[in-house]
C-alpha cells in the first residue's frame, strides 16, 4: 500500500493529484450543507406564528374571563348608589392568577368584618389600543362597565356606565391644560359629566402628598361646581420596608351620592391602582 487514496474522476469532476492521509476531504465526501435561504426563511415564519399564536391565546383567555354586562340574563336595571356604598376601601389584588389581567378589591368600611363587596377589574388588548373596565359583585354579576375611549387626545379619559337599557353613564375627562408647570405628574385635575345632557357636575383634583419622601401618597377631594367638597379620596402613607409589589389601600368617602354616584367616586380610586400597575410592566419590560 503506497498510503494514497485512489481518486474516481468519473464522475467529472477535475482531478487534483492524489490525497493522501493527511489531505482533505474529497468535495462531497462529509461536506458540512448549510440551510438554505429558503429554509431560513419558513423557519422564521414558523416562529413568528407561534408567537402570534401565544400572544393571541393569551388576549382570547383575558378576554374570555373579563367579565361584561350580560343582557342574556335580563335587564338587571341598576341604578347609581345602589351597588357600592358611600364609604370603601380599597387595594390591588397581587395574587399570582392576576397575570393578565388587573384586580382593585372593594371593601366595605361600615362593616364590622369587612367583606370584599365587589372587585374592579380591567382588560387591555391590542397593544392598548382597547380598553375596559367592569365592577363585579362578590359571588354576584357584572354590574358596572367602563372604557377608555378612542381618539387623539390629552391627559385621560373614562366612560363609565351601568348594566341597564337605559345605559346611564358618567363621562370623566381629564383636564389636561390645567396641569401646573413644572408639577412632574404631581396634580390632575378631572371633569366629570353626566350624560347624555353632558352636564358638568363635578370637578376631581388630585394631588400628591410627600412626593418626594418615602411616604408619598395621593388624596383627591371632589368638588361640587360650587366649590363644595362632596367626596375625598386618600390613598394610604407608603412604607420602605413594605415587599416590592405592594399597594397601598385607599380610603373612599362620598358625602353626597345625590349629586356624584358612590360607583363613580370609587371607580377614580380604582383606576388610579390599575393604571400605575400598567405602568410599573411598562417600565419593567424597558
Amino acid at each position: 500500500m503506497s498510503g494514497y487514496e485512489p481518486v474516481n474522476v468519473s464522475d467529472g469532476e477535475p482531478f487534483d493529484g492524489p490525497r493522501g492521509p493527511g489531505s482533505p476531504a474529497s468535495p462531497g465526501s462529509g461536506r458540512r450543507h448549510e440551510p438554505s435561504i429558503k429554509v431560513k426563511v419558513m423557519g422564521s415564519l414558523m416562529c413568528f406564528c407561534c408567537l402570534i399564536f401565544l400572544y393571541l391565546g393569551a388576549e382570547i383567555a383575558a378576554w374570555a374571563r373579563q367579565a361584561s354586562c350580560n343582557f342574556e340574563l335580563g335587564d338587571l336595571d341598576v341604578t347609581w348608589n345602589t351597588v357600592i356604598p358611600s364609604k370603601t376601601m380599597t387595594q390591588m389584588d397581587v395574587g399570582i392568577f392576576t397575570v393578565l389581567w388587573l384586580q382593585v378589591d372593594v371593601y366595605d368600611e361600615n362593616s364590622t368584618n369587612a367583606p370584599m363587596i365587589g372587585s374592579w377589574s380591567n382588560l387591555d388588548l391590542l397593544f392598548g389600543m382597547v380598553e375596559k373596565y367592569a365592577y363585579v359583585q362578590a359571588n354576584g354579576p357584572t354590574v358596572l362597565e367602563a372604557w377608555q375611549p378612542w381618539g387623539i387626545y390629552f391627559g385621560q379619559r373614562y366612560h363609565v356606565w351601568t348594566c341597564s337599557s337605559l345605559r346611564r353613564e358618567y363621562y370623566i375627562e381629564e383636564d389636561w391644560w390645567a396641569r401646573p408647570w413644572f408639577s412632574f405628574n404631581s396634580q390632575q385635575i378631572f371633569n366629570i359629566r353626566e350624560m347624555p345632557s353632558g352636564r358638568l357636575v363635578a370637578k376631581s383634583q388630585h394631588r400628591k402628598n410627600d412626593a418626594w419622601s418615602w411616604n408619598a401618597h395621593w388624596t383627591a377631594t371632589v368638588e361640587s361646581l360650587a366649590g363644595e367638597a362632596i367626596a375625598t379620596l386618600r390613598q394610604e402613607a407608603s412604607n420602605p420596608l413594605w415587599f416590592f409589589g405592594n399597594f397601598q389601600k385607599w380610603w373612599v368617602d362620598n358625602e353626597r351620592p345625590d349629586l356624584l354616584p358612590n360607583e363613580v367616586v370609587s371607580f377614580l380610586a380604582a383606576v388610579y391602582d390599575i393604571d400605575k400597575a400598567k405602568e410599573n410592566k411598562r417600565k419593567s419590560k424597558r
